[in-house]
């Protein structure tokens, strides 16, 4: 897969060239030569959420419906210390990005303001199927509730000790998903959005950015080589599936 991307920038909004995509590699005829990364809006919520239960079918998320998907995108959009983001052509919405830039506060404020809607949306998920009940039950639970413990505890500790709610020193930028319309690959979509997080990621003070995808041929390892990420290293999630960590200096 070929990701040739241009750098530019027009009021804030990147271009990317979609070069090398015909009628046979899409499966539809390209109305534009050019899509603009642009910051994603609750309009897009529900396109994410339906691209990432297309495209990232393999991840737990992904399995807990379109409702906790769309409550669980626009926390990005909302929050301050996350980014968002759609690569948009004349022909619509082609992919998304999004990730963090301060990774503890995203998920301390998405707690405070969307952690229940998000368990209610969650839940019913999952009581309506068994197994993946079972599943949750066996493989994330107790470190669910092992975070939620951590965070108030730290939390608590911080008004005791009248700590600032957000360290000084930026931790490393998190690729959280990114992901393009099948017939949209090959074009620059995705090699467009990582960069315009990369940018955001300077911008707000990061000097490192990390992901993790699966190992394989699921992941998308060789695509994020390509980009010059370096792997770190791998092991085992919370599902026994192997995976792998990259990272990159800003």
């Amino acid at each position: 897969m070929t990701l040739p991307c241009s750098g530019s920038t027009v009021s804030g909004r990147s271009l990317v060239s979609l070069t090398g995509m015909t009628l046979a590699d899409s499966g539809a005829a390209p109305s534009s030569d050019v899509a603009i990364v642009r910051p994603m809006s609750t309009d897009d919520v529900a396109f994410a959420a339906a691209l990432h239960k297309t495209t990232l079918p393999h991840g737990f998320f992904g399995r807990l419906g379109h409702g906790f998907l769309t409550r669980y995108y626009q926390s990005f959009v909302e929050s301050p210390h996350a980014v968002a983001f759609v690569a948009q052509s004349a022909a619509g919405p082609q992919g998304i990005l999004v990730g963090t830039v301060r990774n503890g506060a995203h998920y301390a404020w998405v707690l405070r303001g969307h952690g229940l809607a998000l368990a209610v949306r969650g839940t019913a998920a999952l009581l309506g199927h068994p197994r993946q009940m079972v599943f949750f039950v066996r493989t994330r639970l107790a470190w669910y509730l092992g975070g939620l413990f951590r965070f108030g505890w730290r939390a608590a500790a911080r008004r005791w000790h009248g700590m600032p709610a957000v360290d000084c020193a930026p931790p490393p930028a998190v690729l959280t998903h990114v992901a393009v319309t099948p017939f949209a690959r090959g074009g620059g979509i995705g090699a467009g959005l990582v960069d315009r997080f990369l940018e955001s990621a300077r911008l707000a003070g990061c000097r490192e950015a990390v992901l993790v995808t699966f190992a394989g041929p699921e992941g998308a390892g060789r695509f994020y080589r390509r980009l010059g990420w370096s792997r770190r290293d791998t092991h085992h999630n919370h599902d026994g599936r192997l995976v792998e960590c990259y990272d990159r200096r800003l």
